[in-house]
Parts: C-alpha cells; sequence; structure tokens
C-alpha cells in the first residue's frame, strides 16, 4: 500500500483534531517524535515522545461548546514535508477564540510524524482561552 501523500496527512490529522479522533491522532505520532509548540509566551517548548506529545493534544471539542478547525493553505515541500495553516475557531465558558497556527511537519517512510513545528498567530490569548 502507497503512503499518503503529506498533503492528505495534514488534512487528515486537522480533521482527527476537530473530531477528537485521539485514536487517529496517537497513530499519527512516531514514537520517537520531537515537536516543537508554542507556548503562552510566544517561544517553543519541545516535546519528545509520542506519549509526551499526545498530552499536548487534549480532546479539545469536549473542553469547548464549539470546536472547528480548517486547513487554510497547504504547501508540500517534498515527498516527506509539508507546511500547513490551520484556522482555529472556539467558544468555550462564554469566551470566543479566533486563531491561525503554521505547522510544519516531517513524516517517516512509514508515514508517521517525526517532527513537528508550530507557530501561533496568539499564543498568550489561545493559552489563556484553554486554561482553566
Amino acid at each position: 500500500m502507497e503512503r499518503e501523500s503529506p498533503t492528505a496527512f495534514a488534512r487528515r490529522f486537522v480533521a482527527a483534531m476537530e473530531s477528537s479522533d485521539m485514536g487517529t491522532i496517537a497513530a499519527s505520532f512516531d514514537p520517537a517524535v520531537r515537536a516543537y509548540v508554542t507556548n503562552a509566551e510566544g517561544g517553543t517548548d519541545l516535546v519528545e515522545g509520542s506519549d509526551a506529545l499526545q498530552q499536548r493534544f487534549p480532546d479539545f471539542a469536549a473542553m469547548a461548546e464549539v470546536f472547528q478547525t480548517s486547513v487554510t493553505q497547504v504547501h508540500e515541500i517534498d515527498p516527506s514535508s509539508v507546511l500547513f495553516m490551520v484556522e482555529i475557531r472556539a467558544e468555550r465558558k462564554g469566551r470566543s477564540l479566533h486563531n491561525f497556527a503554521g505547522i510544519l511537519v516531517r513524516l517517516s517512510a512509514a508515514g508517521r510524524m517525526v517532527e513537528y513545528r508550530m507557530v501561533e498567530a496568539l499564543p498568550e490569548e489561545s493559552d489563556r482561552f484553554w486554561s482553566d
């Protein structure tokens, strides 16, 4: 069976986030994945390993009254790398969030995520929205 394209991977991964398909999210990570995830200060936290990275992807839909994601742009860099932009809209506890994240993913030969790099348009606002 042929591995899915990086573009298809990105779209499937974001759809899994929106539908809270935690099994698909977990299966997307290589056990040795290295991730650079945006923190509240606008920097990045290094997260190593699939177990640690899964904890950074909570069940967003269960945490929010409304949680919608959409891939707004995809650029396939090469057969194993993709850069994509995600728009996030969420409502929770009387607050709303409208944010964008740029994500770079590198895939293994088996089609699992070995590297994840993320930047957010509004990291402090996002952190405040999802905490508490």
